[in-house]
């Protein structure tokens, strides 16, 4: 069925337990020293999988979030009136 909409033949679905392991092998990827808690750096990784479930929901595509987030920090970079 993936050749059917589009998809590579080779196309899978992660399930959770994949999803958090692709995650957990990457995290140091994501650049969030700021946000990792010290004691227990997994401890968002299920909130990270429900994040980008929610953006796969709403049809946000990688290139929408990355435009999104350079205005979000264009913005903070601006100054106050």
């Amino acid at each position: 069925y993936a050749l059917d909409i589009g998809l590579p033949a080779n196309f899978k679905i992660l399930d959770n337990t994949a999803g958090w392991l692709l995650i957990y092998r990457n995290l140091d990827k994501f650049e969030l020293n700021y946000y990792k808690p010290l004691g227990n750096p997994t401890k968002f990784i299920q909130a990270l999988i429900s994040h980008f479930s929610h953006c796969k929901d709403q049809a946000i595509y990688p290139e929408d979030y990355l435009e999104y987030a350079e205005k979000l920090k264009t913005r903070d970079d601006m100054p106050e009136d």
